[in-house]
């Protein structure tokens, strides 16, 4: 169980199970893959500090919030 569930937690998407893998690997007719790649973290921080980035998490500025429109 440990095994199909690193191998669904790849950071790379293509080295994810597709579902129907998954599931035979919870039925038993097929085994989770043997070759893992075993580096769970993402190397990609965000970018809190740049305002107006897209790619950013950080909560709005509370002036872009309730400026009026």
């Amino acid at each position: 169980m440990m095994k199909l569930a690193m191998w669904c937690l790849q950071i790379d998407c293509k080295g994810r199970p597709k579902m129907s893998e998954v599931v035979k690997v919870l039925e038993g007719t097929m085994d989770a893959e043997s070759n893992i790649d075993h580096n769970f973290v993402a190397t990609n921080e965000p970018n809190f500090g740049i305002a107006g980035n897209v790619n950013s998490s950080a909560p709005p500025v509370a002036s872009d919030v309730s400026a009026p429109r």
